[in-house]
């Protein structure tokens, strides 16, 4: 059965990267944020990953500071 409008939940997913190229720059953060129809947060996530920081462009790195 179909959930009601006030019932779904909409999630937001947001990717940190050590730099501006997927095949070389790792991820090093992610976060997600659940919010209700009324956009109202229910519950929220972030968790640093552990990389190899020679693979990531020191200047992205500065700017996540």
């Amino acid at each position: 059965m179909a959930k009601s409008a006030m019932e779904q939940r909409l999630v937001f997913f947001d990717l940190e990267t050590g730099g501006l190229d997927p095949k070389r720059h790792p991820i090093i953060q992610l976060a997600a944020v659940a919010v209700d129809a009324g956009l109202e947060v229910l519950e929220a996530f972030e968790a640093k990953v552990i990389f190899d920081r020679n693979k990531a462009n020191a200047h992205s790195l500065q700017l996540q500071r």
